[in-house]
């Protein structure tokens, strides 16, 4: 795995690790963004790619960042992700789901 698709995998950890704080569910952030709940779970998963960068800004606007700060994390973290793309991923409490809505 080269650095760029580490840094896709890495990407798709900052969306996850800033969507999980904020409280917001998968579903909840898709909705906001345009976007598939699956298309989500593979981004934060690593396994595709942001499309474009109007996605990219779809995804990160409801989570208070701008694309580029979600990149420039990226390449901040992009040491936590192996080589074959894994990282450790954040997770929600268990328990009752988050009904928290992103904003």
């Amino acid at each position: 795995m080269d650095d760029i698709d580490r840094l896709k995998s890495a990407i798709g950890l900052v969306i996850a690790t800033r969507r999980t704080a904020a409280g917001v569910s998968q579903q909840a952030l898709a909705l906001q963004a345009g976007i598939t709940v699956a298309y989500l779970g593979r981004l934060e998963r690593g396994l595709t790619r942001v499309t474009s960068v109007e996605v990219l800004t779809a995804i990160a606007t409801p989570l208070g960042l701008l694309p580029e700060h979600v990149i420039a994390e990226a390449r901040e973290r992009i040491s936590e992700v192996d080589v074959n793309g894994s990282a450790a991923r954040p997770s929600l409490p268990r328990g009752r789901p988050s009904r928290k809505t992103a904003e």
